[in-house]
């Protein structure tokens, strides 16, 4: 590659260090910038209105094939993963990343792939751990990678989380990111800066979208874990990737570990309301029967509905006061 791409990850509290950022890249920034920010699926997607009020650059969303223009910025679009390949993005409605639509990670792992020592990325402000892996495979590719400052970040757990997992080049406060991009993407492209490693010739839309045999996926992919996904309920195996860990199902859903935990984590919530709903509508219709039983004059009957009654309204006062403990300590953190 002959000129640089910066690719930037963030989440929650990244759109304040988005437009921080652009703001203060010059007009002449000659290298194209890509952007996920993680956004609902119904998002309206008005980061693209946002930056263009904050950059003299040319800010659009992503379109699928659409060529990768230098001092451009393309920002992704909702609920598809933004992903370069052969100098085109590409728009693809894959599997999930630790339940995120676009990923960081995805945008960082095919930029490592189509670029290698061409890319800078950019990880921001956010929750969790997304963008952690990716950046691991910019580096691999002999990439730089750029860290907010976690102590200057609103939320500091993606930053955090990316210095834990890797080494980036370099850990900023948000005021001095903008200079060290324009600084490095004025540079030369090293010619040799895979670190000795060759690209795959898997293209990464490819990847993104598992274009390959359960047989493939079960040689290539790790181990089999003893966890199912927590988007499909399939199985998942485990990949080592130096430090880090990451499961993958057969579909494609991907997840870290702390991105496992937090799914597995609203699994079981989801599951203990839906059982407190059961015994609560348990406790009402046994309510019910021991009242028809009484009715009829079965007395036996009706106190043995009403036992299972008082029970079941016993289990759900209990489960209910669990729920709301947990719900109240989760505010407080």
């Amino acid at each position: 590659m002959n000129s640089h791409l910066v690719v930037i990850g963030a989440s929650a509290g990244g759109i304040e260090a988005l437009t921080e950022i652009v703001r203060a890249l010059p007009g002449d920034f000659p290298a194209p910038i890509a952007i996920v920010v993680h956004m609902s699926p119904q998002s309206s997607n008005s980061l693209v209105e946002i930056l263009k009020r904050r950059t003299v650059l040319k800010v659009k969303a992503a379109g699928d094939r659409a060529p990768i223009v230098p001092g451009e910025i393309t920002v992704a679009v909702p609920n598809h993963h933004l992903m370069v390949q052969d100098g085109r993005y590409r728009v693809v409605a894959g599997p999930r990343h630790n339940r995120n639509r676009p990923s960081i990670d995805t945008l960082f792992r095919s930029a490592a792939l189509s670029y290698g020592p061409a890319v800078v990325a950019v990880v921001l402000s956010g929750l969790l751990d997304d963008g952690s892996a990716g950046l691991i495979e910019i580096k691999r590719y002999g990439g730089v990678g750029v860290v907010q400052e976690p102590a200057d970040a609103l939320f500091d757990s993606m930053p955090r989380n990316a210095i834990d997992a890797d080494h980036p080049d370099f850990v900023l406060p948000l005021a001095e990111i903008p200079g060290k991009l324009a600084e490095i993407v004025r540079q030369p492209v090293p010619k040799n800066g895979n670190n000795g490693r060759k690209r795959p010739k898997s293209a990464p839309v490819s990847i993104a979208r598992k274009d390959e045999s359960v047989e493939e996926h079960e040689r290539k992919d790790g181990t089999p874990a003893v966890y199912t996904c927590p988007e499909c309920s399939g199985t998942m195996w485990e990949k080592k990737e130096g430090d880090t860990v990451r499961y993958e199902c057969r579909v494609g859903h991907t997840f870290s570990q702390l991105g496992m935990e937090e799914a597995k984590r609203d699994a079981l919530e989801q599951a203990m309301w839906v059982a407190l709903r059961t015994l609560e509508e348990s406790a009402s219709l046994s309510k019910r029967m021991a009242d028809r039983a009484r009715e009829r004059n079965h007395v036996m009957v009706a106190r043995r509905w009403e036992e299972l009654a008082k029970t079941r309204s016993k289990d759900a006062g209990l489960l209910r006061e669990i729920l709301f403990r947990d719900t109240e300590a989760a505010v407080n953190e």
